[in-house]
């Protein structure tokens, strides 16, 4: 029987000199030190650089960048594919770092090796990990992304090749916030931290909707967006050596007429059943949204909660130079006043001062004071806040400007209970203070600072860099927000759907922003939807209702309700515990919509070495990643037709079956793989193999072949490159264990010959297997001496040492 092998399972004599498959190991992290700051994603080779003509030269840069941005309704798809080249003529291993905005997804990644793209998978993270961990071990060309809590995802890249290239993709989704009444999008292209070189640029948009768009601006070297119907717009830029200080911005709004509110519905067919799943958006009314603008009595107050800890150094203190730069006044409001914290408080003034340029030059004055140090304790400062305020008979909004970086607990309990606490035990507080965030520089916890703002009924925003001219503005702009009216305790209620619509908590918005829901019906039905909110302390409520279309675009709705879901089952783990039937649904949600999670990795492998490969004869096998609902995965082989893969359980992967024929001599062999998933997108791959019918070449010995009871005895083995196992058995069926020696080259085991051997001759069996199942078997030989064979022996020896010496 003729078998068959991956033609990279054999390990390459010459690996040093001629660049091997990728191996790239890819995480999320979150990375707080400044240098690593918001930016496109760039290769890092350590701390090192090259000098040329006095330049330093990066070891690896990016030569080549392309942006593919598309907006359906309000969520983006972005795919960037980025090129590197090594300057070197080593192979080198660098970081791939690339962060991603707060509340996006990764949902495809990819590398390439020797011009083919290798996509990945979704799977449990301990075993992509172990598949990983044994790829890696044979030197093939494994990529594995995980995401352990944070946006910036990293990657461990090898080989980078000799004056070579390497060619990365991901592809993100980002749900746009409504923000002054517009949806904003961010591609960042540059760090004032970190040095990015110039590269080809190729930025690419599309814009659709269901409604009609209203003021589409891009904010990007002069690019405008182009019309071509009232959904639909346009855009594009190129420039074959882009080095501009500028990040891309586009804004956008939609008419949603009178209905203030939208919902979209999307039916989508999974194992024989239709799915029904809705996203809803809720703006204020327009008549609640003009009695809000018009009861401003000009009697509020503003509040800045301002954390100057040690993590609060660099940008992040020039961010807030920035925010306060040139504000002079604050509409609608009668006075300020702010606290400086780190892990002691400190406030402006013991009163409220005038919002006039003598008391926000003040403020300036003290912000330009600020030495980052210490650590962080916001408790501290809201704690002061409303002490400060509980005897202001008039409405307070504060804004808390901070990193997030700071004690996500106090002792065993949870910051944003604590927080909570010190509401509830001060009603009149909780009746007129509102508090919202505003998260400063890049490697933020924005998760805990939108919860801060969340529990104090405000919103939150981030400013990334003190670049942003818009910095400016967002203080004025969230003040007016916020004294425009906070609609709060949002709610949305679905009788369809009582289990199935997320977010479970209340939401608060302003009068020009929005908030939604994402729900999947427990049965196919119209839906119908009832939203709750508290406004100025009084109640409100609407009623919606919408069709479930068949056949709608909206590709996205179930992918954000899969998002919301997995959010609330961590969510639950980690208040509650372990809990195996969630850690199932997540992985399950996790594998359907291609997205990372807490128990999920992207696994990024050629198709023929997804599984270290042993083929057994009569039952060869390719196995196949590949989304268990493609509709088809086939594979042709030079001397077969083509094969259908079948789903395999047991493997989580594709297997296709064959048996080479006889005729097929020895050598490497190509075999075409073709994947169709469930959209109808195909997919090639080209896979290596070789037909190998010749067993392993065993070399083997021990030492000393001739030995006593006692004596320790040293086996040693080697076989040709391609075997995948040794072992080495001793006559009484002990497994021994052979460990491989870099200097000699050899396997080695050692053996101290006991008491359970009588005198004799010995056998002991020396098995190899390569990775085709080719079995060879060879015997050393080793003889247990008699005692009375060892004793006359040392008798011999110790006479004629004595009588060579009486002769001198």
């Amino acid at each position: 029987m003729r078998r068959a092998l991956s033609a990279k399972s054999k390990k390459s004599s010459n690996f040093k000199t001629a660049c091997g498959p990728v191996l790239l190991f890819l995480i999320a992290a979150v990375l707080f030190q400044a240098g690593e700051a918001c930016a496109t994603g760039f290769i890092k080779i350590g701390d090192r650089a090259r000098v040329s003509d006095g330049k330093e030269i990066a070891d690896v840069v990016l030569v080549s960048e392309t942006v593919d941005i598309k907006f359906d309704n309000q969520m983006s798809k972005t795919r960037v594919v980025q090129v590197f080249k090594n300057n070197t003529s080593r192979i080198l291993e660098g970081q791939y770092i690339f962060p991603l905005p707060f509340g996006a997804n990764i949902i495809s990644f990819a590398t390439w090796d020797d011009g083919v793209k290798i996509n990945g998978v979704i799977m449990e993270k301990v075993k992509a990990k172990k598949i990983y961990d044994d790829i890696v071990s044979q030197m093939k060309d494994p990529g594995l992304l995980e995401n352990i809590g944070s946006n910036t995802f990293s990657a461990k890249i090898f080989p980078i090749p000799a004056y070579g290239t390497k060619r990365l993709e991901m592809e993100y989704v980002e749900y746009l916030p409504l923000l002054n009444r517009l949806y904003s999008f961010t591609y960042p292209l540059y760090s004032e931290d970190l040095e990015i070189n110039a590269r080809s640029l190729s930025i690419n948009v599309e814009l659709s909707s269901d409604f009609t768009v209203v003021s589409p601006l891009i904010y990007f070297k002069n690019t405008a967006f182009v019309k071509n119907s009232a959904g639909s717009y346009s855009a594009s830029y190129a420039a074959p050596d882009f080095n501009d200080k500028i990040d891309f911005k586009a804004t956008f709004s939609l008419d949603l007429a009178e209905s203030a509110s939208k919902t979209i519905s999307c039916i989508d067919e999974y194992k024989g059943s239709e799915e029904v799943y809705f996203l809803t958006s809720f703006r204020p009314f327009e008549n609640e949204t003009q009695e809000a603008q018009a009861s401003a009595d000009g009697g509020r107050k503003a509040f800045f909660l301002i954390d100057k800890s040690f993590s609060m150094r660099g940008d992040k203190l020039e961010i807030i130079k920035k925010l306060f730069s040139n504000l002079q006044s604050l509409e609608g409001y009668t006075g300020f006043n702010a606290i400086f914290f780190d892990s002691r408080t400190g406030a402006l003034s013991p009163d409220f001062l005038n919002c006039d340029e003598a008391g926000f030059s003040r403020l300036r004055s003290r912000i330009e004071k600020i030495r980052p140090f210490g650590a962080s304790r916001p408790s501290e400062a809201v704690r002061e806040f409303i002490k400060m305020c509980s005897g202001c008979g008039s409405e307070v909004n504060a804004i808390l400007i901070s990193d997030g970086l700071y004690p996500a607990a106090e002792g065993s309990r949870p910051l944003v209970r604590t927080l909570g606490d010190m509401l509830e035990a001060n009603p009149q507080a909780q009746k007129k203070l509102t508090i919202s965030a505003l998260a400063a520089g890049t490697g933020c916890e924005n998760d805990r600072l939108s919860m801060v703002s969340n529990t104090f009924m405000g919103e939150f925003r981030e400013v990334k860099n003190p670049f942003d001219n818009d910095a400016q503005l967002i203080i004025a702009s969230i003040l007016k927000s916020m004294a425009g009216g906070i609609f709060k305790n949002v709610g949305f209620k679905c009788a369809e759907s009582p289990s199935g619509l997320y977010p479970k908590k209340a939401q608060n918005v302003n009068y020009d922003s929005e908030c939604y829901a994402v729900g999947k019906l427990d049965k196919k039905s119209d839906i119908s939807l009832d939203i709750e909110y508290e406004f100025r302390g009084s109640r409100g409520a609407k009623k919606i209702k919408a069709e479930a279309v068949k056949g709608s675009k909206a590709w996205y709705v179930p992918l954000l309700w899969a998002r919301q879901r997995v959010n609330y089952l961590t969510a639950r783990i980690e208040e509650e515990g372990e809990n195996e039937d969630m850690r199932k649904e997540i992985v399950e949600l996790s594998k359907r919509f291609n997205f990372v999670t807490k128990f999920t990795s992207f696994l990024a492998v050629p198709p023929s070495v997804l599984r270290p490969r042993r083929i057994k004869p009569g039952d060869p096998e390719i196995t196949i990643t590949a989304a268990r609902d493609s509709k088809l995965v086939a594979v042709k082989l030079p001397f077969t037709e083509a094969l259908k893969a079948e789903y395999d359980e047991a493997k989580g992967a594709f297997v296709a079956r064959f048996t080479a024929p006889a005729h097929v001599k020895d050598g490497r062999y190509e075999a075409r793989v073709m994947i169709v998933d469930k959209f109808n997108r195909e997919k090639h791959h080209v896979l290596d193999f070789y037909i190998d019918s010749t067993p392993p070449v065993i070399y083997a010995k021990c030492l000393p072949e001739k030995a006593a009871r006692g004596t320790e005895m040293k086996i040693s083995v080697n076989a040709s490159p391609d075997t995948a196992s040794i072992k080495a058995k001793m006559p009484d069926g002990e497994i021994l264990n052979l460990k491989y020696d870099n200097l000699s080259r050899l396997s080695h085991a050692f053996v101290k010959l006991s008491d359970k051997y009588a005198p004799g001759d010995y056998n002991i069996e020396i098995e190899a297997i390569d990775h085709a199942a080719n079995r060879s078997v060879k015997f050393i030989k080793f003889t247990l001496l008699p005692q009375t064979a060892l004793l006359n022996g040392a008798a011999d020896k110790s006479n004629s040492t004595a009588g060579d010496g009486n002769a001198r």
